[in-house]
């Protein structure tokens, strides 16, 4: 229990406000109220030890708000299925739209609805935040184009082909991507177990895609999300496969 100036017992704790030392107070009060009397250093000294924290925590919040509010205006449009490229360094484009309208021929959607095409989507965080991340945990991405080093860090989103026998039995053995992702056992105990849960880009119909002589071509690969799309009685998982392996 703190005492009062004249030495009396009070209720208050001992680092109430009333109790700093005044030149503390009038310190703080000073600086604040005194920014146009800075200059130079000064300024950049204030703005560090007082601004630049608050105006991060803004920036992530803005961005963080900014991408929910965007997957929730994606995910309530008509949209039958998402395919998201890493780079747009990944791929030709004009051939990329056109594998994907094949596919949204293919799957016949009902209610107008329509494949969603996203390229460079990249995995570079914004504060602390980065696309990528905020559509997986949103679940608005079905298929994601990149390279294994772009995927392998998120693989626990991925769908996996050993689940299913029969869409493990649409890739053959040689067109087959294993990643390794954490797991939990039942004793509450962490490990790690590798899954069958991506295809070689270079041996599907997106081949062609691949621009000639590209540094990228044995090592970018498809997977597909664990989505309401791609789980369920309603799964398009296995039609989708079908037709990446080319097996319409």
């Amino acid at each position: 229990m703190a005492q009062n100036i004249d030495n009396k017992k009070t209720t208050l704790s001992d680092d109430a406000s009333i109790y700093q030392k005044k030149e503390e107070r009038e310190s703080s009060e000073s600086v604040k109220n005194n920014w146009s009397n800075l200059h130079g250093k000064e300024k950049a000294k204030y703005f560090k030890d007082y601004l630049l924290i608050p105006i991060l925590v803004g920036i992530v919040v803005v961005i963080a708000v900014f991408f929910f509010v965007r997957s929730m205006f994606k995910e309530q449009a008509k949209i039958g299925y998402s395919v998201a490229v890493i780079s747009t360094k990944y791929l030709d484009n004009d051939s990329l739209q056109k594998r994907v309208d094949e596919m949204e021929e293919l799957f016949a959607f009902e209610d107008k609805e329509k494949i969603d095409l996203e390229i460079g989507l990249g995995k570079t965080a914004n504060a602390g935040m980065s696309e990528l991340m905020t559509e997986l945990m949103a679940g608005t991405l079905d298929m994601i184009i990149g390279t294994e080093k772009d995927l392998d860090d998120i693989s626990a989103y991925f769908a996996a082909f050993d689940d299913d026998s029969t869409v493990l039995a649409l890739v053959p053995e040689e067109s087959r991507v294993s990643m390794i992702r954490e797991i939990t056992d039942s004793d509450g105990n962490p490990g790690t177990e590798s899954v069958i849960c991506g295809i070689k880009l270079k041996d599907t119909v997106f081949s062609d895609c691949i621009p000639e002589g590209s540094r990228y071509k044995n090592s970018l690969i498809a997977v597909f999300v664990r989505t309401s799309h791609n789980t369920g009685e309603k799964s398009r998982l296995t039609d989708c496969v079908r037709f990446v392996m080319g097996q319409k």
